[in-house]
């Protein structure tokens, strides 16, 4: 796969946040640390640090600029920063074999026998969609000290009320996460994202939450960025702890 047909695929897992709400006063910290432990709670609580390793199946089909394109994963992931994706990616009936490794602020993509590394930006544009991807599977970790989180109160998400959090990132742009209000669970998460042309707000939906090993995953994530949507189905979903960072080298 040519690196210039790679933001195509990339394409295929980006989405929109059509106007990241700033919701009000921010409320004090602790009303912050008490809509993630609520979402940690409903998640499944201790159970969740199983899924900080996670393998999964993704498919998606999309139509972009007449070309049809299917994109079929079968996914590794670690914590927020490590991934390892290898898919078969289908444009108008013909297909071929694409890997991308994501690992901290490195990332590869190997189409055939050729492997390229990813220039920083792109490799920043990656993580970004696969830390929003990952991010309702390590709401633990947004303890850590790298992250300052702020409340954003109240807002709509769809039809359901919802409470938002943001997240600044160190040396990387913020990100919005909302629970909705009944269940607790992560329903909607936003960023900033340049496509190398222009930027604009992305934003990802959780749907379809399932029972896997004592833990609520989602299993329809959506898409939406630039007057474009892309749903994708998750399967097969397996907690893993078994992995380490011989998973995430550099494709050979």
């Amino acid at each position: 796969m040519k690196l210039s047909a790679f933001p195509v695929a990339l394409a295929c897992v980006t989405l929109a946040f059509a106007g990241v709400l700033d919701a009000g006063d921010k409320k004090a910290d602790e009303g912050v640390r008490e809509v993630i432990a609520s979402g940690i709670k409903a998640m499944g609580g201790d159970k969740l640090a199983r899924v900080r390793g996670l393998s999964w199946k993704g498919k998606m089909t999309v139509d972009i600029g007449g070309a049809e394109i299917g994109l079929s994963l079968d996914a590794t992931s670690l914590d927020a920063d490590r991934h390892r994706i290898e898919a078969e990616l289908t444009v108008n009936g013909s297909t071929n074999p694409v890997m991308l490794v994501i690992k901290g602020g490195k990332a590869w993509v190997k189409g055939g026998d050729n492997v390229n590394d990813l220039p920083e930006k792109e490799a920043a544009k990656a993580h970004d969609i696969f830390f929003a991807a990952r991010l309702p599977h390590l709401l633990a970790g947004l303890k850590d000290k790298t992250y300052t989180l702020s409340h954003l109160g109240e807002v709509k998400v769809g039809d359901s009320p919802a409470v938002g959090v943001r997240i600044a990132r160190q040396g990387k742009g913020d990100m919005t996460l909302f629970f909705d209000k009944k269940s607790k669970l992560p329903v909607k998460a936003g960023f900033r994202f340049n496509d190398g042309q222009k930027e604009y707000d992305m934003a990802v939906t959780y749907d379809d939450y399932r029972d896997v090993e004592g833990c609520q995953l989602f299993s329809t994530i959506i898409f939406r960025g630039d007057n474009r949507e892309f749903r994708m189905e998750l399967s097969n979903q397996r907690p893993r702890d078994d992995l380490d960072d011989d998973t995430f080298a550099r494709p050979q």
